[in-house]
């Protein structure tokens, strides 16, 4: 039996009926259940769901954990990670391009999703950690167009590498790392954000006769790449040299369509991370200013670029027609818990069996009896 049809027989059951069909109904909501049946409960809402699940985690690394699981549960899901920038946002460090372009691959697809490549065909989750979640975005964002190659494709080899290089990809003698590029003859090297290795297009004349992942440590081709090379940017304008916002800003809730669910996952604990991150910014803008007293760099006050709290997400997205639903271990521990539908799924944590036959035994008879 696969992971998909357990799915499917757990959630037969009243408590999970009354999930699915609050989905249609509940714009606020509220589950009753330990975090490690996150992964179940995010498939179940959104398989009886019309628009895009953003499942909320307390950190990155719940995040690929969570990753992961959706893709256990369910081979079919459309499922991409929305990272938080390493950086803080009044910081003059760029984040990495590897960061970037998995950002800008997730907003590309949110608002143009495209079925032509398989990286950018419409998604059904999206994951951030709450950090990257309070970070607003340029509005404009979604509308740089990456560079999709497939075998028969014409473009001009020079065309393809400045338009790369327009949105943010580095030219070097020889790939190493994500975000750059190389040409050689009428061969393209391309290191693609969020890829395990980059690819080679192998240009005749001006048209793809072949695309292949190669490996960074002896640049030697690998297998063909089937589904082409869909490169989306790799650089986030956000602020200009005096730290103002080059554009108008959105938050990452704008960009998903009505009727989609933001599911936070233990949303005490989101909740207790996100004051940290304000408060830890603040902090670090309070520390550069005393370095700027002693002679360091003036370090901008990004009041507008700034993190953005929970409650002003949580107005904005209900407002846009977004359903805001938390999972939480305890019943009784939601802000204004009376605006909240609650349903409890009666589960509990069991300990670990440690390869204890008699007591897996046990336990199934106690649940079957």
């Amino acid at each position: 039996m696969s992971l998909e049809s357990v799915l499917k027989e757990i959630t037969k059951v009243e408590p999970w009926l009354k999930i699915a069909s609050a989905t249609d109904s509940e714009s606020t909501y509220k589950i009753a259940s330990p975090n490690s049946l996150f992964p179940v409960i995010s498939n179940h809402v959104i398989n009886n769901s019309e628009g895009v699940l953003l499942a909320i985690t307390s950190n990155a690394r719940e995040a690929e954990d969570l990753e992961h699981a959706l893709k256990l549960w369910n081979k079919d899901l459309s499922v991409a990670l929305f990272p938080a920038w390493e950086t803080l946002p009044h910081e003059k460090i760029a984040p990495t391009s590897d960061i970037v372009g998995r950002r800008l691959a997730v907003v590309r697809r949110l608002v143009h999703p495209d079925k032509k490549f398989k990286d950018a065909t419409k998604l059904d989750v999206v994951i951030a950690p709450v950090r990257s979640l309070m970070q607003p975005l340029l509005a404009t964002l979604a509308e740089i167009e990456p560079l999709g190659l497939n075998v028969g494709d014409s473009i001009d080899l020079t065309q393809a590498v400045t338009k790369l290089v327009e949105i943010g990809y580095e030219r070097v003698e020889m790939v190493e790392r994500r975000g750059h590029i190389a040409v050689r003859g009428g061969i393209l090297d391309v290191f693609v954000p969020g890829h395990e290795h980059p690819l080679r297009i192998e240009f005749f004349g001006d048209d793809v006769e072949e695309i292949r992942f190669f490996s960074v440590a002896d640049q030697r081709s690998l297998e063909i790449a089937p589904n082409g090379l869909w490169a989306p940017a790799c650089y986030e304008p956000f602020l200009n040299e005096e730290f103002e916002p080059v554009g108008e800003l959105q938050l990452f809730t704008d960009l998903f369509p009505k009727n989609s669910i933001v599911l936070l996952s233990d949303s005490e604990k989101i909740k207790t991370r996100a004051a940290e991150v304000l408060k830890t910014s603040e902090e670090f803008l309070n520390a550069a200013w005393m370095s700027a007293s002693l002679g360091g760099n003036i370090p901008q006050e990004v009041e507008l670029g700034g993190f953005k709290d929970l409650e002003t997400i949580q107005k904005s997205a209900i407002k846009r027609d977004l359903k805001w639903w938390q999972v939480s271990p305890f019943v009784g521990h939601v802000d204004d818990e009376e605006n909240f539908g609650v349903t409890d799924l009666k589960a509990r944590i069991l300990d670990g069996f440690r390869g204890d036959f008699i007591a897996v035994i046990t336990e199934l008879r106690n649940k079957l009896s």
